[in-house]
């Protein structure tokens, strides 16, 4: 079956790799926004030596109220103004990068005429100026949106508009096709695992995750913590030389710090969770994947590790996704297969 599309350019820009608007903090930035944020911690503790006062729990602070606000204030627009600098700085990064991607459409080739054609040796892919043959192995995606289909090869990434059918049948035999290409490997034999994760699921997840290697980036943001709670002590007596070492100075440091973590661990979080039903087999080449807007192979290849306790199996593959399914959907007959076989093909970890 042949198909011929062309690439609009809002297809185009979606089938560009992410862009990084921003370079991780240079030195230099790094400690000017870390020395800003210890003097506004400084300025947050004094502050709170007022409240402790008002409250009747310490006496009176040697600066005044209008003094603490000051360093606090000045502490916190000095970092906002680096971020400001910095989100101007990668609005015009984005610009640009959105000047490339139009000079790149204006330049790309046979954008009007291109092809795929569904072939007994794999997915003939070409245009006026030529064409390749990818096979039917390296086909790993399929999956499709109410305007257009995704396909996902070892080397590209095409997106064939719905359009560029004749009609609702067409589609549905191209469908097809890919659908029986993309399991044709796939052993009669192969255990299917159904399931919709829920938020338990996800908590459960998320707790394995943190036993395995969370535990050790927490632990670093424990002793990150701990050094900037304890230079905020120390530069305390900087601002105000007649304070002297007590308990709301110390709780006032530890309160900052904890919403310091908190804030971290917010901007942070940014896992892509899947809730919609699914349908997994495990089989000796791959992992088939299905759910309700498509499907995919995933060769052992590009899953780097497995890890397990009792409540979840996670596969962690090498773009750093992860596919979670909970322990409860696996029958405990197919469990020792299953467990039996992760052995053999990738690192696997269980708890």
């Amino acid at each position: 079956m042949r198909v011929s599309y062309s690439i609009s350019y809002d297809t185009f820009v979606a089938l560009q790799p992410p862009f990084r608007t921003n370079e991780p903090l240079g030195r230099s930035l790094f400690f000017f926004i870390y020395i800003a944020t210890i003097c506004s911690g400084v300025g947050f503790v004094l502050l709170s030596l007022h409240i402790f006062f008002l409250l009747g729990q310490s006496p009176p602070p040697g600066t005044s109220l209008l003094r603490a606000i000051e360093i606090f204030g000045f502490s916190v627009l000095s970092m906002l103004g680096a971020w400001s600098a910095r989100w101007i700085s990668s609005r015009q990064s984005r610009n640009q990068h959105v000047a490339f991607l139009r000079d790149s459409y204006a330049r790309l080739h046979c954008r009007e005429q291109r092809f795929v054609e569904t072939t007994d040796d794999g997915l003939l892919i070409g245009c006026d100026c030529g064409t390749v043959t990818r096979p039917w192995a390296q086909l790993w995606t399929l999956a499709e949106t109410d305007r257009v289909f995704v396909l996902c090869t070892s080397a590209e990434v095409l997106a064939i508009p719905k359009t560029s059918f004749s009609s609702g049948g067409d589609q549905t035999e191209f469908r097809a096709i890919l659908s029986q290409r993309l399991s044709q490997n796939k052993s009669v034999t192969a255990r299917a695992v159904e399931f919709a994760c829920n938020p338990g699921d996800w908590r459960s997840a998320s707790w394995l995750q943190f036993k395995v290697g969370g535990s050790l980036r927490a632990a670093g943001f424990m002793v990150l913590a701990l050094v900037m709670g304890t230079f905020i002590l120390l530069f305390v007596p900087f601002f105000d030389p007649d304070v002297r070492m007590s308990r709301p100075l110390v709780v006032g440091a530890c309160i900052f710090v904890l919403l310091l973590l908190i804030l971290a661990f917010a901007l942070r979080r940014r896992t892509l969770r899947h809730w919609v039903p699914m349908k997994v087999w495990i089989a000796e080449d791959a992992m088939y994947v299905q759910y309700p807007v498509g499907e995919c192979r995933i060769p052992w290849t590009q899953v780097t590790r497995c890890i397990a306790d009792k409540k979840s199996l996670l596969f962690v593959q090498s773009d750093n996704s992860v596919i979670l399914i909970p322990q409860r959907c696996i029958p405990p007959a197919q469990r020792e297969y299953v467990q039996a076989l992760l052995h053999t093909k990738v690192e696997h970890r269980a708890f």
